[in-house]
């Protein structure tokens, strides 16, 4: 395997090469790992578990991997034997539900590992794929994109600057019209609203506030998938308490299909000196067959590469391992935001508020 150490310089440059996102197919394949330089054709690849609904059965023993040499890919190839190639970094995006096995199998063979949002759906496995990736001594970072969208990166300046003071209250949500459990997901019942939306929400809050979460009281809701052969929660709203600021997350997977986007999302901050506001009122709007807003975070490639927020992370990541840096998004982070999911999924069957120091310990 090639040591990060002795990458070249045209690897940070050429790092990220290409992506695809299907949300046709419920596929994310992220196969953004190109690295080249000098008489070198290949240094590294990244390899995705493919998330998507045509593989249902792969899921099963954790996952098929697709690797990406420059901009093809190749055939599937079962963890073994992406384990015992020399490929230097791995993205896991398999259902939220599987994340351990295929995290645990890279990291055990010196792979670099970046894993998409939630970590694990379970506490004691993201302990377990943290511990593991320290003692073989490699990187480890959880995609939770918003962390390098335009506007959250705004917030975070702006609470960083002292403009707004201190966070007082806070409102958050993320939505996904009911397309997205009974179309473009073959595993609905094995995640939720809860485990698919929410990490992206509090993670960015924990980051924008720089507070960790006290105490969380959940409601919730299963009416409309639960009667649809869907065994997910239809809406949750969560109440979080943090060290100073409190915050409302909500969360649905039943926004009916007719909205204009496939995501509603809305983020509000009171501090001690002013507030902002971040919604997702549409920029482009799109009268034909009917009304629509485009996803605002879709890829657009033009010059040759694409542009996404989402791709912003990959980079960073590419970066961390090239220049050995530990990356932004941690594997501890991944773990507090599975912990505060899980105080919220206590809540919701014990009807009482969970302290997060319940669920830590």
């Amino acid at each position: 395997m090639q040591a990060a150490g002795r990458l070249s310089s045209a690897w940070i440059a050429e790092a990220v090469r290409s992506a695809i996102y299907d949300a046709h197919r419920g596929v994310m394949l992220k196969t953004c790992w190109t690295a080249l330089g000098g008489d070198e054709t290949r240094i590294g690849d990244l390899a995705i578990a493919d998330r998507g609904r045509y593989l249902p059965s792969a899921f099963d023993v954790d996952g098929l991997a697709i690797g990406a040499v420059g901009s093809m890919l190749l055939a599937a190839a079962e963890l073994a034997e992406l384990a015992a190639s020399d490929v230097v970094a791995v993205g896991i995006a398999t259902p939220d539900h599987a994340h351990k096995g295929p995290c645990l199998a890279m990291i055990e063979a010196g792979k670099h590992v970046l894993v998409e949002k939630p970590l694990t759906t379970d506490l004691a496995e993201a302990r377990t794929i943290i511990a593991a990736a320290e003692r073989a001594g490699v990187k480890l970072m959880v995609d939770f994109q918003l962390r390098w969208h335009p506007h959250y990166m705004g917030v975070k300046a702006a609470m960083e600057s002292g403009e707004l003071g201190e966070g007082v209250m806070g409102y958050a949500r993320l939505s996904d019209t009911i397309h997205v459990p009974t179309e473009m997901l073959a595993w609905g019942s094995a995640s939720g609203p809860e485990w698919f939306l929410f990490p992206h929400m509090m993670d960015v809050t924990r980051w924008i506030l720089g507070e960790e979460p006290v105490e969380v009281f959940a409601r919730g809701s299963k009416r409309v998938l639960k009667s649809m052969g869907i065994d997910a929660w239809d809406a949750v709203q969560a109440l979080v308490q943090f060290e100073r600021s409190f915050v409302t997350f909500e969360t649905s997977w039943i926004v009916p299909a007719s909205w204009p986007s496939v995501v509603d999302n809305r983020f509000t901050l009171y501090g001690t000196k002013g507030c902002l506001e971040l919604a997702s009122a549409p920029g482009l709007v799109i009268a034909a067959e009917r009304y629509r807003s485009p996803f605002s975070s879709h890829a657009i490639t033009r010059y040759g590469k694409p542009f996404a927020h989402f791709y912003e992370s990959i980079r960073h990541f590419a970066d961390c391992v090239a220049q050995d840096q530990e990356p932004q998004a941690s594997g501890h982070d991944g773990l507090m935001a599975t912990a505060m999911i899980q105080a919220t999924l206590r809540s919701l069957d014990e009807g009482r508020g969970v302290k997060m120091a319940e669920v830590l310990t």
